[in-house]
């Protein structure tokens, strides 16, 4: 798969939000677009189900946001 797909639809590329981390053939940097573009798309999701228009997807923008701060500190050590 690659980094365009991950990027595309990073819910199919990888199992969480957690797992992006561990992906040793992505850089820092790529890590931070993937978790940015699945927090984009759990956001959308979350717009959705407010309005009512959900499809029964499980919203992980919660696990989106601890992947970031882990990937943050990371970088911090």
């Amino acid at each position: 798969m690659t980094l365009q797909d991950k990027l595309m639809n990073p819910s199919k590329a990888y199992e969480s939000p957690g797992h992006v981390l561990l992906d040793k053939g992505l850089t820092h940097d790529e890590k931070r677009k993937v978790l940015d573009a699945w927090r984009m798309d759990a956001e959308r999701l979350a717009d959705s189900s407010n309005e009512g228009m959900s499809g029964g997807e499980e919203n992980r923008l919660r696990e989106v946001a601890l992947a970031q701060q882990q990937l943050d500190a990371l970088v911090s050590d």
